[in-house]
């Protein structure tokens, strides 16, 4: 993530965890969640009511996407070192 927004990449991070689940955590405690994390994304969407990653048709967590500056889906998949 740090050297993608270093370079002007926007990472957006979707948060789809449900409301009533376990482990969801509120937008203050994500954002503290994420800064622990050292995670460097240019923002989080918070989604609990899962309608966002439905409309992409994330499977996994995590699901990635890469999105061209055109606006055309680049890679949907497994987040990995590539």
């Amino acid at each position: 993530q740090k050297e993608a927004t270093a370079k002007g990449v926007v990472w957006l991070t979707v948060n789809s965890t449900a409301t009533e689940a376990s482990d969801y955590k509120a937008p203050a405690e994500m954002a503290a969640w994420m800064r622990e994390q050292k995670a460097a994304a240019t923002a989080t969407l918070m989604d609990a009511d899962g309608k966002l990653g439905r409309a992409y048709g994330a499977r996994t967590t995590p699901h990635m996407y890469i999105i061209d500056p055109a606006g055309k889906l680049a890679y949907a998949g497994a987040i990995d070192s590539k």
